[in-house]
């Protein structure tokens, strides 16, 4: 129970880059009518920092053993940290434009990626106690970073693009208070020292 508490603190206050594939993003995605959570997914490649391929699971799929109001990252074999997963509700993708989608995406990616996820797990296992709220609060700024670099570099977007859609995201999720201090957050990552780990690490 402790750990499912834990893994929903640490990745409940993320909207959370695996390693993205080497494939080509179309840089005019943002004018194609039809993006889904699936063709997102399979544009990124998004893998763990071991190189496992990551999963996309539906939160109503009979796969999902957790319950997901939004989305986050999960590895379904806790004991080994292996399964990496991205969970999703449908009816919160649903709300969210194809814009907020990859930037959705490329966060909860990233946790996996950069080892930030794996890490969280053998914390817990190794001491049994969640990691700090400062330490969380980090965890969620990079991810936003990569996200935004991953927007910027791999996507083609300007940060004028999206970046009003960012900030009516973060509001969508959070209260006003950590939405306007997340979105400054974000104001401070620099795109070209992003700790982003970048296609095929």
């Amino acid at each position: 129970m402790l750990k499912n508490q834990f893994i929903s603190a640490l990745l409940s206050s993320s909207l959370c880059v695996a390693s993205f594939g080497t494939a080509q993003a179309d840089t005019n995605v943002q004018s194609q009518p039809e993006t889904t959570i699936d063709t997102v997914h399979a544009q990124m490649q998004c893998n763990d920092d071991r190189g496992t391929a990551v999963r996309l699971l539906n939160s109503d799929s009979e796969d999902n053993p957790y319950y997901i109001s939004m989305i986050n990252v999960r590895y379904l074999d806790q004991a080994n940290i292996a399964g990496p997963s991205i969970i999703y509700d449908e009816d919160f993708v649903k709300q969210l434009s194809p814009i907020q989608l990859q930037f959705t995406m490329a966060h909860e990616c990233y946790h996996l990626s950069s080892g930030d996820a794996r890490a969280a797990y053998e914390h817990l296992n190794f001491t049994g106690k969640a990691q700090s709220r400062d330490e969380l609060q980090h965890i969620e700024n990079d991810a936003d970073c990569g996200a935004l670099n991953y927007m910027q570099t791999q996507m083609g977007y300007a940060r004028k693009d999206f970046d009003s859609e960012i900030n009516a995201l973060f509001h969508m999720v959070q209260s006003s208070r950590k939405a306007d201090a997340r979105y400054n957050a974000l104001q401070s990552c620099d795109a070209n020292t992003s700790i982003y780990p970048g296609p095929g690490v």
